[in-house]
């Protein structure tokens, strides 16, 4: 059984005064080839494209989404060939002195689009299966305090 999986990744960045635009690409291969049953052969792809976008103020809010495609192809199952729009969000606020306080909201698969997809090869046999039953799309509340260790600048 051999197998080979690379990973491309592709973006541009363009940062205007408080506002950032990120537009990107990625495309990954798995290629698997079994040296004893040449009908477990198979080649993976999953690929897609999106932009992620970021405003921040001068008095410490921020407000920042990233919305891409994925697609995913090769797979027997055809169910698990897909196309899905993933949605991520974030806002945040710095406060305090030095904007040392930091407390943001970030909601992750909004759309509820994700699949989570999972294919084990061996010598005798491949399955293909998808996750229904975990955890992608949730929210996270965080709050975060940056301690100055050495506050003369040393």
């Amino acid at each position: 059984m051999n197998s080979l999986t690379t990973t491309h990744y592709g973006a541009v960045q363009y940062k205007y005064r408080s506002l950032l635009f990120k537009p990107y690409g990625y495309m990954t291969l798995a290629r698997y080839r079994n040296d004893y049953q040449d009908e477990l052969n198979s080649d993976l792809w999953v690929y897609g494209w999106g932009g992620l976008m970021r405003l921040d103020f001068d008095f410490g809010l921020s407000f920042g989404i990233d919305c891409y495609r994925n697609c995913r192809s090769g797979y027997w199952e055809k169910s698990m060939n897909g196309k899905e729009w993933i949605c991520n969000f974030e806002v945040s606020y710095s406060f305090l002195k030095n904007r040392s306080m930091e407390i943001k909201l970030q909601g992750f698969d909004v759309l509820q689009e994700l699949h989570a997809v999972n294919q084990v090869n061996t010598v005798a046999y491949r399955q293909e299966t998808i996750n229904h039953k975990g955890v992608n799309s949730y929210f996270m509340l965080n709050l975060r305090y940056h301690f100055d260790r050495f506050p003369g600048g040393a």
